[in-house]
């Protein structure tokens, strides 16, 4: 009885429903799947960083010889520091890391599916919240199931990023206080969404939307205390640990926001118009949803859910203010903005399902065609490696090559904390295929062991084919594109007699 009360809120479903549903079971198919594979595009380096952080975590846990403020984050590709760096609140890359007890190789699997299980498990009690309400006329549900699977976090959201996480722990906030108050729920919820990501906030408008926002608006009090803690850890917080780092790293946290930003933005218009046009929905799909919407605004002379696209404005505004050009970049940062959007295509949906006659049965056609197309482009886009070998031997991070080397090599000085020389690239692509601490990003591999304070220190290197081999280094074994090596002690050669 208990347990049927609980998948209530996905019995009944209506058909369109089921049709979603479908679509996001599809979806999470091919997220586990992916899981599988190496790390791919879009953002490599963001998903790398990430379970690096996590993988660290693991190692000072467990392995390394010192350990002192465990729970600081810090970065693989550490070189002989300690690596602290300054990031995101590092509750995922913590909670992760028990997993890579496996290995980097089974842990990245582990870790991966993961967080589609939270993606699912945290739709589900967003289904659960919202399954009453609806927006503007809109069901609310509709927009649940809608969000994974469409709009900006539809290619990306799925991957090992705390971004989709945290707008999700928000949505639950915002539904447990749309009609009701509640304050303990939400405040958590929404203080663990904003340290996970704080650009998350973005979301939040989205509770102008409520038919009794002027009545409502104080079920949003827990929203204050949970801001000002999530500002002082980025505060406060961030510039101690700011103190601490001693490497550069693509981690950080982006300050320069404001107005200057916000003009950055749509400085760039060119880029700004292309974005807009091919993320919120799909390409061309705002272009045809705004004709939609203003034919039917002229023929009906009704402003038809103009305060969504009001809406919709304030949180593009909001991006602007808070990341500027950066978010064109990094376009996960706007999925607090997909919800909106969403509806906006609900919406759409529910002006073509009006009245229905030739014409917009044919826009119907489109739009749900192009809804398609884009979806299974996505789904492809997740488990293209299975289809192009070639692309995954020459994957960043090739974990199966990496596995078979540290299983056939147990002589080298694996899971003990020792730093690895490797080459110099954004993110430790090898560092995390090894699951070890590697060089800093800015070392040269030669540089190192012509520096006197660094030549006993890298005897062990993980490199590439494509890497020139120092001179004095032999190649151990190989796997794919990977080489492990090891290396004498350094000589510099005499100086020619003049």
């Amino acid at each position: 009885m208990i347990r049927s009360k609980k998948f209530e809120c996905i019995k009944n479903l209506t058909l369109f429903q089921k049709v979603l549903f479908v679509f996001l079971m599809i979806r999470a198919l091919a997220a586990g799947i992916n899981c599988f594979l190496p790390f791919d595009l879009p953002h490599i380096i963001r998903q790398t960083d990430t379970i690096s952080v996590a993988m660290r975590y693991w190692s000072r846990w467990v392995y390394e010889p010192y350990t002192d403020n465990i729970f600081y984050p810090a970065v693989l590709n550490s070189g002989q520091s300690y690596g602290f760096m300054p990031m995101e609140f590092p509750i995922l890359n913590m909670v992760t890391a028990p997993f890579f007890f496996f290995g980097p190789y089974i842990g990245k699997i582990l870790a991966c599916l993961f967080i589609c299980f939270l993606v699912l498990f945290f739709t589900y009690i967003n289904l659960r919240v919202w399954k009453n309400i609806k927006i503007l006329g809109i069901s609310a549900f509709n927009m649940i199931l809608l969000f994974p699977i469409f709009s900006f976090s539809a290619s990306i959201g799925w991957r090992f990023i705390p971004d989709f996480i945290a707008v999700q722990l928000c949505l639950i906030a915002i539904g447990l206080s749309w009609e009701k108050v509640t304050y303990i729920k939400p405040f958590f919820l929404t203080l663990l969404g904003l340290l996970l990501k704080p650009v998350t906030v973005v979301v939040f408008p989205l509770f102008l939307l409520n038919k009794n926002i002027f009545k409502s608006a104080y079920n949003l009090f827990w929203l204050v205390p949970a801001t000002l803690l999530s500002f002082l850890y980025y505060t406060k917080g961030i510039a101690y640990l700011e103190k601490l780092r001693e490497i550069p790293t693509n981690f950080g946290v982006h300050k320069d926001i404001g107005l200057s930003s916000l003009i950055d933005l749509f400085s760039h218009y060119n880029e700004f118009l292309e974005f807009i046009n091919y993320h919120p929905l799909f390409p061309y799909g705002i272009v045809l949803v705004s004709v939609i919407y203003l034919f039917y605004i002229i023929r009906r002379f009704a402003f038809y859910h103009f305060q969504l696209w009001i809406v919709i404005l304030i949180q593009i505004i909001m991006i602007g203010i808070l990341d500027g050009t950066h978010s064109i970049v990094h376009f996960y940062y706007w999925f607090g903005i997909a919800p909106s959007f969403c509806l906006l295509a609900l919406g759409t949906w529910d002006i073509l399902s009006k009245d229905s006659n030739y014409f917009k049965i044919f826009l119907k056609v489109l739009f749900f065609g192009i809804f398609v197309a884009r979806f299974f482009e996505v789904c492809y886009f997740d488990t293209r490696l299975l289809f192009h070998p070639d692309r995954r031997v020459n994957t960043d991070v090739p974990f199966v090559d990496c596995f078979l080397l540290k299983n056939r090599n147990p002589e080298f000085p694996w899971n003990k904390g020792y730093v690895f020389f490797s080459e110099n690239t954004e993110a430790p692509y090898l560092g995390a295929c090894f699951g070890e601490r590697t060089n800093y990003p800015s070392e040269n591999l030669q540089e190192s062991f012509e520096n006197p304070k660094l030549k006993d220190k890298y005897r062990y290197g993980l490199i590439t084919i494509k890497t020139k081999l120092p001179h004095h280094c032999n190649v151990i074994d190989r796997s794919g594109k990977v080489v492990i090596i090891k290396c004498d002690e350094y000589t510099p050669p005499e100086e020619e007699s003049e």
